[in-house]
């Protein structure tokens, strides 16, 4: 539902002309991917184990973009070991930070989201019923019910 109701928004926010929609937008536009992360994790409605790796991922992108705002607002860029702290800030928050929190919830939930021995049994069971249901017909025919 977010990822829905986002997508107006960013582009009420690029086409305003206003700071506070211009923020919006881009807030909006760095949570996109973890959005839809929630949309392709989700199952029947839920995250399960995958929500507070979701919300602080979300957490991450939204304060990222949002200093990065700031910092461009700025008049000057502060230097931060030789870097610009905008160039740090988003290395750090829309990188680093997303890399080690998405590895670890993948590492955290791989069983969850593996094939297990039952449903290779489920599959090869279901594969050995149609192909003896595929090799009745090709020996008898179609029958009527």
């Amino acid at each position: 539902m977010a990822l829905a109701a986002s997508s107006p928004l960013i582009l009420l926010g690029l086409f305003v002309d206003h700071a506070a929609a211009a923020w919006l937008a881009t807030v909006l536009i760095a949570l996109q991917p973890a959005l839809l992360i929630a949309v392709g994790a989700g199952r029947e409605g839920r995250l399960g184990p995958l929500a507070a790796a979701v919300s602080a991922l979300i957490g991450i992108l939204a304060i990222t973009s949002l200093l990065l705002l700031w910092l461009s607002a700025r008049e000057t860029s502060p230097l931060a070991a030789g870097f610009p702290a905008s160039f740090l800030v988003a290395l750090g928050g829309f990188w680093l930070l997303p890399l080690i929190l998405t590895s670890v919830a993948y590492v955290a939930t791989f069983e969850r989201f593996s094939l297990r021995e039952e449903d290779l049994d489920t599959i090869r069971r279901i594969r050995d019923q149609q192909r003896s249901e595929r090799q009745r017909l090709e020996k008898n025919g179609p029958t009527e019910s």
